[in-house]
């Protein structure tokens, strides 16, 4: 497996998707409690395949990525831009 960092997770989709195809992330990142309980409900339901995940609710900024970017083949970040008409 390769081990991934996931920033700015959302629901989990990408990870999901992520998953699907190999990789075992390190760690989900998402200030939203939201989204970070959604992930949650689906690990304790016993969704396949995310029973490890390691869902983290916190700003990325506070997190140290030197100590993450050694322990990770790739770091996803995902940025959703919202244009106006």
């Amino acid at each position: 497996m390769i081990r991934s960092l996931e920033m700015f997770s959302g629901a989990g989709g990408l990870a999901l998707g992520l998953h699907q195809a190999g990789f075992k992330p390190a760690a989900l990142l998402e200030w939203d409690k939201d989204s970070c309980d959604s992930i949650k409900a689906n690990i304790t339901n016993g969704y396949e395949g995310i029973t490890d995940w390691n869902v983290v609710q916190t700003d990325v900024r506070l997190v140290n990525h030197s100590l993450s970017a050694a322990s990770t083949r790739l770091t996803m970040i995902l940025v959703i831009c919202f244009l106006r008409p």
